[in-house]
């Protein structure tokens, strides 16, 4: 549970009486009502961030080459020309390209490329499978 940290605000006051000046300390504490709209209001603006271009975004809608070359972070040539190759996946409708970002992060994650030991364990089981007959 978080808990919520009142400011307080400390003014002097002085004050002659009798002749005598008197320093009054007054503690003043802000409205704790006000900390919690004001949190509130930061949480529904980062929360409209994530959900528009975020992790939360929805993965349905399509993309179109702008906002493909932001989020593979490559340029709209390089895209036009995966596109020409015919190695990227796309949707053409009349002259405008379409993504899907589903399709995209299945085809940016297909090339994974094998660690030491991905290759030692996958040599490991050729021997055991193929052993060498004398």
């Amino acid at each position: 549970m978080t808990m919520i940290l009142m400011k307080l605000k400390t003014l002097k006051k002085q004050t002659i009486i009798s002749g005598r000046i008197i320093i009054i300390s007054i503690v003043k504490m802000e409205n704790p009502f006000e900390i919690i709209l004001e949190r509130l209001d930061r949480i529904e603006k980062t929360i409209e961030n994530l959900s528009a271009n975020g992790p939360l975004a929805n993965t349905n809608d399509p993309m179109d080459i702008k906002a493909l070359s932001a989020y593979i972070k490559t340029s709209p040539s390089a895209i036009y020309k995966f596109t020409s190759e015919g190695s990227i996946p796309h949707y053409k409708n009349g002259k405008r390209l379409y993504f899907k970002r589903d399709e995209i992060n299945e085809w940016i994650f297909s090339t994974k490329v094998n660690t030491g030991y991905d290759i030692d364990k996958a040599a490991n089981e050729y021997i055991r499978k193929h052993p060498r007959k004398y």
